[in-house]
Formats: C-alpha cells, sequence, structure tokens
C-alpha cells in the first residue's frame, strides 16, 4: 500500500514547470468556497487516462503547501489558500499504485479507514484542516451498496478530492452522506486542454516541433482578455460571453470586433492563427517526451486502455472492441453524416445497442456526437472525437499521412486538416454552448441542420437563442454563406429534460460564417459584418472562434 502525506521533491519540480490550465482555477475556487466550513467537503474531477488528472492534483498540493515554489498565474493572488497549507496537513493517496485493488471493495474501504484515521491521529494537526487527495478512486471497485460506507470514512475539519474515469465513478449521492459530510455539487470534467490555454501557457514551445515561439506580451494579454488582470488590459473575451448569456448578441459582436480589430496587430493575428493549425496538429496534451513516435504510442494506448479498461468496466459494456471501432469510425468518418442503421449493420449490433455505446463514449467525453435540429427523433448523427490526437492515431496513414509527426508536414493533406478542424471546432462549440442562455434543452449540446444549400455544421440553442455557424475551411469553402442563409430558425425541434417536446420562440439575430481566410475587404472596413443575398452574414477567423470557446 502506497501512502503519501506529501509529493516527493522530484514530482514538484516537474509539475511545477507548468502553468496551472484552467481546470486548476476551477477547482481552486470551488476549495475556496468550502475551505471555512467546519463540514468535510467533498470534490470531484474526472477524465481519460492520459488527461491530466495526476499532474491537476499533484499541482494543487505543490500550490497548497507553504514553503513551494510555484509560478502563479495572476489570476489566482487573491486566492487565500495559495502557498498556506502545512506539508502535514495533506494525505496523497495514488490509489492505482496501491495494493488496494486487490482486496474486496469492503477490505479496502477499511484500510482506507484505518489510514485516514493514523493520518488523523498521528500526522495532522487536528486543530487545522487537512486536505485529502485520492486519486484514481476506480481502484476501490466501489458501486451504489458501497457508496454511503465510503462516504462515512470522512470526518468534519477534511477537504477531500477524488479523481475518477467517469462522472458516475465520482458523482457521489449527497443524499447518502451522514452528517458533517457535504458532498459538492460541482463534478469537474477534464479535456484536453482549450486553444486558450495553450496560449495562455505558451505550451507550443515544450510540445510542438515547429518554430513558433507565443511572444510573452501575447500570452499575458490573451490571459487578461478572458480575465481582468489590470487596468489596461480590457476583459473582452469575458465580456463577449457575457453578452452571450444575456442575449446581447449585438454586445457579442462588439467585444468580438474590438479584440481583433483594436486590441491585436495584423502581426498577432498570423501568429494566432499559425497557432491555431499548431493546435490542431498536436491537440490540448502536454508531452513529456520529445520523440513523435513515443508521442504517438503514448496516446493511442492510453486511449485503448482507457476503452478497454476503465470506460468498458465502469459501464458495464458486453464488448469493449465496439467503443473502439465507434471511435475508429469516428476518426475515419470525422463530422460526417452517419445513419445510425449503417452503424449498427457496421458494428453487428441492433440500435438500440448503439445508442447505448454512444451513451458510453460520451459519459468517458471520448466522442461526441451532433444529430439533427429540426428532428427529434434522430435517424442520423455526426460523430466526434474529442481528442484531436485521437483522430490522427486511429486514422488510416494514407489519410494522416504527414500529421503523425508534430512539425510541419512535407505535403500537406487539405482533406485532412479540413476533418481535424472540423472536429476541433465542434469541441469547442461544445464548450462555448455552457454560456447559452438556460433553456430546456441539455446544455452544452451542439446540432447541425442540412439545408439545400449546404450545411449549417454548429448550431447552439438556448433557451430559443439560436446561434448557427457555418464552417469554410479550405478546401470546402463554397457552401457555407449559402447554408448559414437558407437556415430556418423557426424548424427547431427540442425536448425538456423529461424528453417531452417544447414550444419554443426561436429568436436567430445573427448567422455566422467561421473562416480560415477572412474577407480582405471587411478588414479593410474593420467589420465582421458583410452581405451576402441581401442577408447579413458575420465572419469569424475560425482561429478566434477557438479562442472565445
Amino acid at each position: 500500500m502506497v501512502v503519501k502525506s506529501t509529493l516527493a521533491s522530484a514530482d514538484f519540480d516537474e509539475v511545477t514547470k507548468y502553468s496551472p490550465r484552467s481546470d486548476f482555477f476551477r477547482l481552486l475556487n470551488d476549495f475556496e468556497e468550502s475551505a471555512a466550513t467546519t463540514e468535510a467537503n467533498i470534490h470531484a474531477i474526472y477524465g481519460q487516462t492520459g488527461i491530466g488528472k495526476t499532474t491537476l492534483i499533484q499541482q494543487f498540493i505543490a500550490g497548497l503547501i507553504e514553503s513551494t515554489q510555484f509560478e502563479w498565474d495572476p489570476e489566482s493572488r487573491s486566492e487565500d489558500l495559495v502557498q498556506s497549507v502545512s506539508p502535514s496537513q495533506i494525505l496523497y493517496i495514488p490509489l492505482e499504485e496501491s495494493l488496494y485493488n486487490l482486496d474486496s471493495p469492503q477490505d479496502a474501504i477499511l484500510a482506507l479507514s484505518n489510514v485516514l484515521d493514523y493520518f488523523r491521529s498521528h500526522i495532522a494537526n487536528p486543530t487545522e484542516q487537512r486536505f485529502i487527495f485520492l486519486d484514481d478512486i476506480g481502484a476501490l471497485r466501489l458501486d451504489e451498496n458501497l457508496e454511503e460506507q465510503f462516504l462515512e470514512i470522512f470526518e468534519p475539519g477534511s477537504v477531500v478530492l477524488v479523481a475518477g474515469h467517469t462522472k458516475s465513478q465520482v458523482d457521489f449521492d449527497s443524499n447518502l452522506s451522514p452528517d458533517g459530510i457535504d458532498v459538492r455539487n460541482k463534478v469537474f470534467p477534464m479535456l484536453t486542454m482549450k486553444f486558450i490555454d495553450t496560449i495562455k501557457k505558451r505550451t507550443f514551445d515544450k510540445i510542438a516541433d515547429i518554430s513558433l515561439s507565443i511572444d510573452t506580451n501575447l500570452s499575458e494579454r490573451v490571459r487578461g482578455y478572458q480575465t481582468r488582470i489590470d487596468t489596461d488590459t480590457p476583459p473582452l473575451i469575458k465580456q463577449a460571453k457575457t453578452h452571450l448569456k444575456n442575449r446581447e448578441m449585438d454586445g457579442f459582436l462588439e467585444s468580438l470586433e474590438q479584440l481583433y480589430f483594436d486590441e491585436l496587430t495584423e502581426s498577432e493575428r498570423q501568429t494566432l492563427h499559425q497557432a491555431a493549425e499548431v493546435y490542431l496538429r498536436h491537440g490540448g496534451i502536454l508531452y513529456r517526451t520529445p520523440d513523435t513516435i513515443v508521442r504517438n504510442e503514448l496516446v493511442k494506448s492510453r486511449f485503448l486502455l482507457y476503452l478497454y479498461k476503465e470506460l468498458a468496466h465502469i459501464e458495464r459494456v458486453q464488448e469493449p472492441a465496439n467503443l473502439h471501432r465507434l471511435s475508429s469510425i469516428a476518426a475515419t468518418e470525422a463530422g460526417e453524416e452517419l445513419q445510425y442503421t449503417e452503424i449498427a449493420d457496421q458494428i453487428g449490433v441492433d440500435r438500440r445497442t448503439i445508442d447505448s455505446y454512444l451513451q458510453t463514449l460520451e459519459a468517458g467525453k471520448a466522442v461526441s456526437e451532433a444529430n439533427e435540429y429540426s428532428i427529434r427523433q434522430h435517424r442520423r448523427t455526426r460523430l466526434y472525437l474529442r481528442n484531436p490526437r485521437h483522430l490522427v492515431t486511429l486514422s488510416q496513414k494514407q489519410e494522416h499521412f504527414g500529421y503523425e509527426t508534430f512539425g510541419s508536414p512535407a505535403q500537406l493533406n487539405h482533406e485532412f486538416q479540413h476533418k481535424l478542424a472540423k472536429s476541433v471546432l465542434y469541441d469547442h462549440a461544445r464548450r462555448l454552448a455552457w454560456r447559452m442562455p438556460d433553456g430546456p434543452t441539455e446544455s452544452g449540446s451542439v446540432e447541425y441542420e442540412t439545408t439545400e444549400s449546404g450545411v449549417v455544421d454548429y448550431i447552439l440553442e438556448g433557451d430559443g437563442l439560436v446561434v448557427p455557424f457555418a464552417l469554410s475551411y479550405h478546401p470546402y469553402t463554397a457552401e457555407a454563406e449559402h447554408a448559414v442563409v437558407e437556415f430556418d430558425p423557426s424548424d427547431g425541434n427540442h425536448s425538456d429534460t423529461t424528453g417531452d417536446a417544447v414550444d419554443l420562440d426561436y429568436d436567430c439575430p445573427t448567422r455566422f460564417v467561421l473562416t480560415d481566410s477572412f474577407p480582405r475587404e471587411l478588414k479593410s472596413r474593420e467589420t465582421f459584418s458583410g452581405e451576402f443575398n441581401g442577408e447579413t452574414v458575420h465572419y469569424l477567423p475560425y482561429w478566434l472562434f477557438l479562442l472565445i470557446s
């Protein structure tokens, strides 16, 4: 059994090389809210194998310990918990590295309870708050019958963070918690780093084999556009998201135009455009090895390990290989419309089983689907891998030739880059969808609509507000304007959280084209707004959409 009250100095040296990602600060804010209480507070994160959960936990511990030297982002300096905790008050248990998985679940809980008792009685100061980190809760093999027993081992005065692979693994029922135990409602999913995080952290210098460097001044200002850090940098990205949430589409556009035309120079826009292309190539993952072959093998092996060992076990999937097959279909047919019956025939199961598999992959944030905006009983879908490197590693060699490396390919494969762009934009659209006004449909969903003239690729809808985006990205640039103008928002067909149809008054005040080639005429007039067939269309550089999502 491995028990650590602190981490080794080598662990700290490694994790503190990297500035924390935005997930870190969301979690820190949640800890800050609960730290003043006397109850035991249980927080949770989940995500795929290799996504960075352990690194996040180790960074969190490094940030809490009073003696650690850590380069903090300006947005974190007001937090009272930062560098305020004695090492003796912290218990870190990497459960996967322990022998808990050799015991029965009941015996494992008992053994863990004994460890916590020893920590409280022999190591920690009983008058001060204790911080307990349980990495990879899946090693305990908890089920719904053991959840209450697990929650009972924690005592008031503790702040607990558990990490797992899916939401169902760490989303404890607060009704089962005994007195003095506060199960937090916020369960944080960990995805690959967003594009803006890679800019803020200047990670391209560490993980991309190319000659692209993000200027420190630009990196700092991008951070300021998201969160105000001084009086000279307006938080325009934050303002744009607030306008979207409040249905203020004029303000949404004004904030983005100010960011693009007033704040960024032409050279900085070009740098961000190049950075977005690099992001398509490597995705939002930190690699600790410079070897390209090793990087790809690590990405692929971790993903398959997650599908076969973790996700299939947690969600009780009888044939884990079918999750692999569905993921490969998502890579091969990235963003293309598929019939459910065709998928079922290809996998060799019925439609209901395909639905179950897709729900499992969504639970693991591995593969997500977009459904048609105008149809509630879905017969077709579009599948998207949420990590662009998975699209590379699961595609055929002839498709991704040149993209298995992380630098500039000798010969550009525009077809495959279009697939990458389509998938990455979907992932970021899902993130932006959470900023939509609250409505009866599931928050964070993204739909599509096929018109006679083309496809509107990403449709965000919240409480009747509809925001459509059509993609114009080389080599497919001819249909976007036609499709987004022809799109009829009144065709929407949506359900409430119980599945019943709802009657919404759909409002579509703005229509967008996401483009990799911003029109020169609009640039000269310093506006996103153009006219197409007598209708107003707003053009957004695709990298700017990634930046605000």
